[in-house]
């Protein structure tokens, strides 16, 4: 079916006619990061670091990470703490002589 098809089909029918044909779908919400300090309750400020992972063997430049503005914690943020461990999981698996700089 061509989109113009399509177009025309739901111009002259109702998905209402259709709910037999749908199955429900359950939604989980993510919990909402933590973005305050655990000893002081300040809320963490943020800053772009570079990070080294698999032993300093790849260095992963401008990574977003947050901080207690006394000191008393530091994290990465929860996305670049994604792209951090996908990328330990792609060093370990690549061969050492494949390993470049960028």
């Amino acid at each position: 079916m061509t989109r113009e098809e399509e177009t025309q089909y739901w111009e002259t029918h109702d998905s209402t006619d259709y709910l037999e044909a749908f199955e429900p779908v359950t939604f989980a919400r993510a919990p909402k990061p933590n973005l305050h300090c655990s000893q002081c309750q300040k809320i963490f400020l943020s800053r772009y670091i570079d990070v080294e992972i698999s032993n300093g063997q790849v260095v992963v430049r401008h990574i977003r990470e947050l901080y207690c503005p006394d000191s008393h914690e530091k994290r990465l943020s929860l996305e670049a703490q994604m792209l951090v461990n996908a990328l330990e999981a792609v060093v370990k698996l690549a061969p050492q002589s494949q390993l470049v700089s960028v």
